[in-house]
């Protein structure tokens, strides 16, 4: 399911104009992936298929903006984390970007004080990601034997290392809804 499948998915549109509606009104927001996606196009981008599929491990770096953001500030200059699309975004006039790969400026923004978009997948547990790559069997049969293990390799191991990032991440977006919340 693609945002450009919007007719044919109509959830999708109400999902972006209640991401319209929590930006107007500070409500904060964490968009994963799909959630990323929809947040850009809440805030006047465009999503559109990628030049590159990203489906696997990949390095992101993070921008300089992202010393100093709430979320992304314990976040290593360099750090691993899965990937899972073949869609990307224009990066709305109105967005930090905050980490990003080789292949896209803006895996992570973030607009205004409260809504984040992470286009890779922060919440990924080593489970999660072995489960995935069984139940999503089609997304990875272009893998050959071998980079398919890799995968799974990478997965056992990558992921205890992201959780180790995801944490921070996770407690600074619970602490500024708690402050939205008591504001």
């Amino acid at each position: 399911m693609g945002l450009d499948q919007r007719s044919a998915f109509p959830h999708l549109s109400r999902e972006i104009e209640l991401l319209r509606a929590c930006l107007a009104n500070g409500t904060p927001v964490l968009g994963i992936c799909r959630g990323a996606e929809l947040l850009a196009v809440a805030a006047g981008g465009r999503v559109f298929a990628g030049p590159v599929r990203e489906l696997g491990w990949h390095t992101l770096s993070t921008t300089e903006e992202a010393r100093t953001d709430p979320l992304f500030r314990t976040v290593p200059n360099n750090f691993t984390a899965l990937e899972w699309h073949s869609d990307y975004y224009d990066l709305p006039a109105n967005a930090t970007p905050l980490a990003r790969s080789e292949q896209y400026e803006a895996h992570a923004f973030r607009i205004g004080t409260s809504a984040y978009g992470l286009l890779f997948h922060v919440e990924v547990t080593s489970g999660m990601g072995l489960d995935w790559i069984a139940s999503f069997a089609e997304d990875v049969s272009s893998f050959t034997h071998s980079e398919k293990d890799q995968l799974l390799a990478q997965t056992a191991v990558e992921a205890k290392r992201l959780e180790e990032i995801a944490r921070p991440i996770f407690i600074a977006f619970a602490d500024i809804v708690r402050a939205r919340a008591e504001g």
